[in-house]
């Protein structure tokens, strides 16, 4: 049966290409006698690894590159055997690409990667939390660009919440607002349009290469919402709509104590989470194992007003707003959602 290699490139380009019988390269060194597969991204290596058949099965060697290449998130340290479904990551996880094998019974060369089995066994389950959430979000990034970011802006409930947000940065004098989880830059572009110096940050390459791509004047930095790369007190303040969706409490608790540490003292702060959904209570957790067509691993937490409050208060804000509303369009999840304002104390 055939094999093709899906890969999802950190400028937002998804490839598909065929594994030959004696084997495919990839690295940055063009053939023919460098890789066969030539990315751009600098953390891969000019001949970084090897897809190789051996007998039936295909393995993965790594050929002494500088950033390591993971199979299903394992760091390998030999030739590993691939199969089907497995997710590579070559290079570096925030500037390395993302790619998975695929057997193919046809020569449909359209860049959708079949959905391996779910559940604890799959090719995500060993991974590390970030690099889950990185590597699913590399996945969707085009599609959820082109198909979810802009919906967002255009709800009445979220417009009228970020022209009172401007209203309340813009009263503190000039400053830079930082937009923690930005994914393809959508709220950063409809800020800037009204007003604001955004800048804006995301863990997934491909995602900030969609906001680059839909933001050309956008200041964007790939980075983690936990460890934020700006120095403490120089925000006026920060927008993170959805971003802690995918943290646990403990994690949540970080990401609200770094905003805290880079906003200034009367700075405000928008965070934006679901609260519950017809089959989610507040407190509950739903398993998100397909998205678009592709196998991702997104665990999605519903917290409750109360819980969000405190945590925000925990982190150093005091609640002075907050705007809970009903899921609007049947193009929305049926989830409802809160948008709490804090102000840094």
């Amino acid at each position: 049966m055939p094999t093709d290699l899906i890969v999802w490139e950190r400028d937002g380009g998804v490839h598909r290409v065929r594994v030959p019988e004696d084997g495919l390269w990839i690295g940055r060194r063009p053939a023919p006698r460098g890789a066969s597969y030539c990315t751009a991204s600098e953390s891969v290596s000019r001949l970084h690894c090897q897809i190789a058949r051996r007998g039936g099965d295909w393995l993965l060697e790594d050929l002494g590159s500088a950033n390591g290449s993971r199979v299903n998130g394992v760091l390998i340290a030999g030739p590993t055997p691939v199969r089907s479904g497995d997710v590579l990551l070559i290079g570096g996880g925030e500037s390395g690409i993302t790619a998975q094998l695929l057997d193919t019974a046809s020569d449909d060369t359209t860049a959708a990667a079949a959905a391996p089995e779910t559940g604890d066994n799959t090719q995500f389950a060993r991974w590390d939390p970030v690099d889950k959430i990185r590597a699913s979000y590399d996945i969707v990034a085009e599609r959820y660009a082109s198909e979810l970011a802009d919906d967002m802006i255009r709800r009445p409930f979220e417009r009228g919440m970020f022209v009172a947000f401007v209203d309340l940065v813009r009263a503190l004098g000039p400053g830079l607002v930082g937009d923690v989880g930005c994914g393809p830059g959508h709220v950063s572009k409809h800020l800037t349009e009204l007003g604001l110096e955004m800048f804006g940050i995301d863990i997934s390459q491909a995602m900030i290469a969609q906001a680059r791509l839909k933001h050309p004047p956008g200041r964007f930095r790939i980075a983690s919402m936990l460890d934020l790369p700006v120095p403490t007190g120089s925000w006026i303040g920060a927008v993170s709509l959805y971003a802690t969706l995918h943290c646990d409490a403990t994690a949540r608790a970080l990401a609200h104590a770094e905003v805290s540490r880079v906003v200034r003292a009367g700075g405000v702060y928008l965070h934006g989470f679901y609260i519950s959904a017809p089959d989610q209570a507040p407190g509950s957790t739903y398993h998100l194992d397909t998205w678009f067509g592709h196998a991702v691993s997104l665990d999605t937490y519903f917290v409750a007003i109360e819980t969000a409050s405190a945590e925000l208060e925990a982190a150093g804000f005091e609640v002075v707003a907050c705007l809970v509303r009903e899921p609007m369009s049947p193009s929305e999840l049926p989830t409802r959602r809160c948008y709490m304002v804090g102000k840094r104390c």
